[in-house]
């Protein structure tokens, strides 16, 4: 062999060589950038699906909240409003106490009239419908109070009322057998069961 070819040879062997180092390292770096990109994909995609779940609980409480709302609504709609106050009719009828009892339980009490004009307003939005009152005299009889502890000063007793006729200690309104459209009061047994008038003052 001549000193030429083995020349040859051997360049074309480091060549070669050379070659497949080059590809070696071309394929540890494209190896270790598809491990890099995959792990960042894995990151990715743990960070969107943390998104994801933090979005649906983020979404069950908005839908909570709606029907909250939506109940709350709901229940808005039964009371009526005037002035700083607002009004609900009970649909049971019930005693007295057990109607001040419901009211309270709803974070208000029986009604306080404290003008003409809110009689006025309880007449034209509850009608002739007989409802207690928050007024009684079971303290002392023929001394009418409020449930907050106020005297009674503006009446609007119906003709002949009260008559403590069968030991009547609780009033009401509405009563059906007043010739008059504004004195409709009267007083009842308070176990006698009708419909009573809440009231929440916002005062």
């Amino acid at each position: 062999m001549s000193l030429f070819s083995l020349t040859e040879e051997i360049t074309g062997y480091k060549c070669y060589r050379l070659a497949a180092v080059g590809l070696g390292l071309l394929s540890v770096l494209l190896l270790t950038a598809i491990t890099v990109q995959q792990d960042q994909l894995l990151t990715n995609f743990t960070s969107l699906a943390k998104e994801r779940d933090q979005l649906q609980e983020e979404r069950d409480q908005l839908q909570k909240e709606r029907d909250d709302l939506q109940k709350r609504l709901s229940k808005l709609k039964e009371w009526k409003f005037f002035g700083s106050g607002s009004y609900f009719i009970t649909r049971a009828e019930r005693g007295w106490r057990e109607s001040r009892d419901f009211c309270r339980e709803r974070g208000a009490d029986l009604l306080i009239i404290n003008s003409r004009e809110e009689q006025e307003f309880i007449n034209k939005e509850f009608g002739n419908t007989e409802a207690w009152i928050g007024l009684t005299d079971l303290r002392i009889e023929g001394v009418w109070k409020w449930v907050n502890g106020s005297p009674l000063t503006i009446q609007f007793w119906a003709l002949g009322e009260p008559n403590d006729y069968e030991n009547d200690d609780c009033a009401i309104t509405g009563f059906k057998k007043s010739t008059s459209d504004i004195l409709v009061w009267a007083d009842y047994p308070c176990f006698h069961p009708v419909v009573g008038i809440c009231e929440k003052s916002s005062a």
